[in-house]
């Protein structure tokens, strides 16, 4: 089975390639330099699909506290429009969990057209 790098927040940033990073609940296993399909998960009459937005290599994975998100970081997430409060209070209303958690930082860049 293929994995793949899902977003499951719409945001200006995926559709344009300005969204480089990505805040993810838990550990999650990705290596630097792993290429992956990327897709935009959207659901439309109660049914979830997966729509395909391009391909991204992993850069740099690590684990940081949510709550220490700054304002370049959120720009590169893909919300420039956020404040790093803002964007702290929207992963956990998607995610739950606590302002002060770890979580998983993924950085990477976009390779491919869909």
């Amino acid at each position: 089975m293929v994995r793949r790098f899902v977003f499951a927040v719409p945001s200006p940033g995926v559709e344009n390639r300005t969204k480089t990073v990505s805040r993810l609940s838990g550990s999650v296993g990705l290596i630097p330099g792993a290429l992956f399909p990327a897709v935009m998960r959207e659901e439309a009459f109660g049914a979830c699909h997966s729509r395909p937005v391009g391909r991204v290599r992993i850069l740099n994975c690590r684990p940081e506290p949510l709550d220490q998100v700054t304002e370049a970081e959120v720009r590169r997430e893909g919300f420039p429009d956020l404040t790093p409060s803002a964007f702290v209070d929207l992963f956990r209303a998607i995610n739950g969990g606590e302002r002060g958690q770890r979580v998983t930082r993924v950085e990477f860049e976009w390779v491919a057209e869909c």
